[in-house]
């Protein structure tokens, strides 16, 4: 009778704790998740979005805002 109690309760417990471990790895996870986006994100603005400009000169803007001056006519 004790052995099916303690066995019973032993079962128990290992259903309590495992998802109960998997909540801080699943917390770790995801802030590795999330500094490996901010990173991304800075890369993204830093490196990224230069390039689209890269070469553009003081020509190509000037032609933007005079195409803006035409339909504001």
């Amino acid at each position: 009778m004790t052995e099916k109690i303690l066995e019973t309760v032993s079962v128990g417990l290992g259903r309590i704790t495992t998802p109960l471990i998997q909540i801080p790895a699943s917390m770790a996870d995801l802030a590795l998740k999330t500094e490996d986006l901010i990173a991304h994100l800075i890369n993204l603005r830093v490196k990224a979005i230069p390039l689209l400009f890269h070469g553009l000169n003081q020509h190509f803007f000037d032609g933007i805002v005079d195409e803006l001056k035409a339909h504001d006519r």
